[in-house]
């Protein structure tokens, strides 16, 4: 009985004295709504029409194109660097939703993040080697363009979204056996 008539002396004291900062429900509700921008719908359709795009890129990314068509390179180059930064900042949101190794579902202890985060790192490398050889640092499709050889693997992620299927995982382990 002696609590609440505490706390009902400490509210009143409070209603007439200003508040400089409040840092409520309110903040906690802003601040993630900044960040659940990933997981609306057309941020997803974003992301898949990103993966289309690069596994484009790659795929116009070869000697004989740039031969024909010079500014393919630069438009290659572009294509790239906007969809390595989108997926960068998909990737660093969703380590911040989620946590990267501790929270309740951590970013690295996710499977497909994982892959994710490994193609991020991939559309880096590919990014950069390919400003280097633009700038004549590293010679036109020398022996590090073998870097860029997973990059066609993010098709995997376009095509993840559309087979959706649950399973127990005995039986998948026993397909995978």
């Amino acid at each position: 009985m002696i609590v609440p008539a505490m706390m009902l002396g400490r509210k009143q004291s409070l209603k007439g004295e200003p508040v400089l900062a409040d840092y409520g429900p309110e903040e906690c509700l802003n601040e993630s709504a900044d960040i659940e921008w990933v997981n609306m719908l057309w941020v997803r359709r974003l992301m898949r029409s990103c993966a289309l795009l690069s596994l484009l890129s790659v795929s116009l990314n070869t000697p004989k194109t740039f031969e024909k068509h010079p500014p393919l390179q630069y438009v290659t180059f572009c294509c790239d660097l906007v969809v390595t930064f989108l997926f960068t900042a998909e990737m660093i949101a969703k380590m911040h939703i989620r946590g990267i190794l501790r929270g309740e579902v951590p970013y690295l202890k996710d499977h497909w993040c994982q892959f994710d985060a490994s193609m991020v790192f991939f559309l880096w490398v590919s990014v950069i080697l390919q400003m280097f050889e633009m700038l004549g640092i590293v010679p036109r499709f020398s022996y590090l363009s073998i870097l860029r050889a997973p990059r066609p693997l993010i098709m995997i992620r376009f095509i993840r979204v559309f087979l959706k299927f649950s399973m127990p995982k005995s039986r998948i382990n026993q397909i995978f056996k």
